[in-house]
């Protein structure tokens, strides 16, 4: 699968199936892409909120159904099959068979513009925000990490955790911590 700026592309090893919205999609620009435990390819969109695809269907999650904003950057599934989604602007929201559930800036991170998210070997989920550090959860609760911590920068660009759960985590203009 192959998210891009007009839709997504499935390869088969032989073919390649674009999906825009003219096929179901919500919106063509397309910021990520994460495969459940069921084998449907979740997507986020540019203020398209979210797509789950069964290899048939899109089915669309946005404002109307409880998302707290459409402009979804990041997707993750943990352990136990929720739906982890980083917002621009809106938080973190999770979604279960109950639905959506918002967990607001002011209770869990420093800053509502969450972006990177990331799961390390522990379980851990860890989310970078634009401005407000990093921020673990550990499935109970919720702990901030920025430069006073020793965080190279507070504006988180990219995380990835190596096969030794270190967790590496590009800042913007400050370099990358560890």
């Amino acid at each position: 699968w192959i998210g891009s700026q007009k839709g997504i592309i499935k390869f088969d090893g032989k073919n390649f199936t674009h999906y825009t919205e003219k096929e179901g999609l919500s919106a063509n620009i397309v910021y990520a892409m994460s495969k459940d435990g069921n084998g449907n390819i979740w997507i986020s969109t540019n203020y398209g909120g979210i797509n789950k695809f069964d290899g048939k269907n899109f089915t669309h999650f946005n404002l109307a159904q409880g998302l707290s904003n459409n402009k979804v950057r990041s997707i993750l599934e943990d352990s136990n099959g929720n739906i982890w989604l980083s917002t621009e602007g809106g938080g973190i929201n999770k979604l279960n068979e109950g639905g959506f559930s918002y967990l607001p800036h002011n209770e869990v991170l420093a800053n509502n513009r969450v972006r990177p998210k990331k799961k390390n070997k522990n379980g851990n989920i860890w989310f970078g925000t634009n401005g407000g550090g990093v921020s673990r959860f550990n499935g109970t609760s919720f702990t901030t990490f920025g430069t006073e911590h020793g965080l190279a920068h507070n504006k988180i660009r990219a995380m990835k955790a190596d096969t030794k759960g270190n967790l590496w985590i590009g800042t913007e203009g400050g370099g990358i911590s560890r």
